[in-house]
Order: structure tokens, then C-alpha cells, then sequence
């Protein structure tokens, strides 16, 4: 039977069937959503994915199940995937996280666990895991749980000192991806049991920077052609990157360019808490 405990998720054994989805049982609307992504999956050749406008305006982005299962393949490649290792989705299967988890599952013949995408994850009530993407809020939720997942893949957002701090030593190892909707998920991935901040770039993806030192990004298995983005990184060697800061974030003092995200590390450890700063301007409070 292709379920896992009742009411919370469900099993597609990619590693048995060819199509699990024929024999599953879904438990929840998440597992209902998944389904119906298989079932474009077979039948459609491109998929519109809408970024999550973190970084500026949301905007709807198309690739090809060609270059989705390139994607795929390069993130098995990484990480040593073989037919029948199992997985844990949950992440939304209308973002680029949780799909192309899902897609690698198809790709690689996997066993694909699914919980509802939440910050607080019943991981007790499934079988121990060999890979999962997290978001690093629901590294910080599910902490004492994580030891249950062999490999955790980090991603959607920075992962904090603190964090990071927290995974040294940790049974499981810890990775952070650094990628977007528009490269198909991840490029280039940081082991964390070794550095916080030095992304190694995957093969077959071409990296320059232009003159503010923004990372431009190409590769043909992705479809990604001198991709600019407003990512100010310092390269470590030829192919691997540190992170700095956005472009959008800069301050210009004077002449000199403040990247925000470097002066926020160096603070982080004297603040114990978020804080505002305001200006009462007459009957105006400004902040």
C-alpha cells in the first residue's frame, strides 16, 4: 500500500512504479496538490512557475521538462542519489522548491514522503529520511527531529549564525542552496558542516560578475542565458562564490558603497533582539 501513517502524508515509491500516483491514498489538500502536478508532469512539456517576489515583484517564469529534469540530474549528481533512497517533501509544489524536489524524486526513482508544508513538521510520524529540503525557519522549529533526515538541503532564505552554529557536529549534514525560480532551483550549494558562506557552482553552469560585482549566470542544460542578477558576491575560486549582499540594499555614504547585509553580521552578535529606529517629525512618526 503506497501511504504512509494515516492522516498525515502519503509514500509515492517512484523505486516500484513507474506511476506511484495510480495506487496512492492522499491523506491531505497538500498530497491532492502533488497529484495534480504528477499528472501535468505527464502530460505537459513546459510548466509556469510565479516567483515568490522576495527579491521584487512577483513574476511568472516558464521552463521545459527538459531543462527541469537537467536540474534534477545535477542535484542527484551532487549528492550521491541512487534508485530507492528516500525523501521528504515539504515544501509547496507551486513554488521551484517543492516541484523540483518532486521532480528529482521521478528523475532518480525515489521514495517520496509527503507532509503538509508548515513550520512545525510531524517527522515522527514517518520513516527516517535520506534527503529533504527545509526551509532553515523549519530547521529552527523541527531541530530536535532533524537527526531523522541524513541529508538536509537548506534553502529559500539565509541561514542564521545562530543557525549555523547550532548544526555543527549535528548527526545530519547540513547544505544552503543558492539559487532562484528563473535557474530552476539551485546553481551552486554550501556544505555547512565546513563554511557558512562559500557556494560551490555546480558543473555545467557558466558564472561571471558584472562591473558592481552582481553574479551573471548561464547554462544551456537550464535554458539560462547571461542571467543577471542583483547578487553582489566575492569569488573564492573559479568556481565557488561568497555571498555579500543585494545591490537593492546598497548605501551610498559619501561615495562609499555600504553592502547592509555585511554591517548587519558584524552587529548581529551585539543585538539580542529586532529593533525600529524613529523620528518624530511633529505629528509624523517616521521610521
Amino acid at each position: 500500500m503506497v501511504q504512509s501513517e494515516k492522516g498525515v502524508g502519503m509514500l509515492l515509491d517512484f523505486s516500484t512504479y513507474e506511476f506511484p500516483e495510480r495506487y496512492a491514498q492522499p491523506e491531505t489538500d497538500f498530497d491532492n496538490e502533488v497529484l495534480e502536478f504528477l499528472q501535468k508532469w505527464r502530460t505537459q512539456e513546459c510548466f509556469q512557475i510565479t516567483t515568490s517576489g522576495s527579491t521584487g515583484v512577483p513574476k511568472i517564469i516558464t521552463h521545459s521538462k527538459e531543462c527541469m529534469q537537467n536540474s534534477a540530474e545535477m542535484t542527484g549528481n551532487f549528492f550521491g542519489f541512487e534508485k530507492g533512497n528516500s525523501a521528504l517533501l515539504c515544501l509547496p509544489v507551486d513554488k521551484i522548491g517543492g516541484m523540483m524536489l518532486l521532480v528529482r524524486a521521478i528523475v532518480w526513482r525515489l521514495k517520496l514522503y509527503t507532509l503538509s508544508p508548515k513550520l512545525t513538521l510531524d517527522l515522527d510520524k514517518i520513516p527516517a529520511v535520506d534527503f529533504a529540503s527545509l526551509l532553515p525557519a523549519q530547521a529552527l522549529y523541527n531541530f530536535s527531529k532533524l537527526g531523522r533526515i541524513k541529508t538536509v538541503l537548506l534553502g529559500g532564505a539565509t541561514v542564521s549564525t545562530a543557525l549555523f552554529e547550532q548544526i555543527q557536529g549535528h548527526s545530519s549534514h547540513f547544505f544552503h542552496s543558492y539559487g532562484m525560480t528563473e535557474t530552476i532551483s539551485h546553481i551552486a550549494i554550501c556544505d555547512l558542516q565546513k563554511e557558512q558562506n562559500n557556494y560551490h557552482i555546480l558543473p555545467d553552469v557558466e558564472v561571471a560578475t558584472n562591473a558592481e560585482n552582481c553574479l551573471q549566470i548561464s547554462s544551456s542544460k537550464l535554458g539560462v542565458e547571461m542571467l543577471q542578477t542583483n547578487d553582489i558576491v566575492r569569488f573564492t575560486s573559479d568556481n565557488s562564490f561568497q555571498f555579500l549582499g543585494r545591490l537593492d540594499n546598497v548605501i551610498n555614504s559619501g561615495g562609499l558603497k555600504i553592502i547592509a547585509e555585511e554591517i548587519e553580521k558584524q552587529i548581529r552578535p551585539f543585538v539580542s533582539q529586532n529593533f525600529l529606529l524613529a523620528k518624530n517629525c511633529g505629528n509624523n512618526l517616521k521610521i
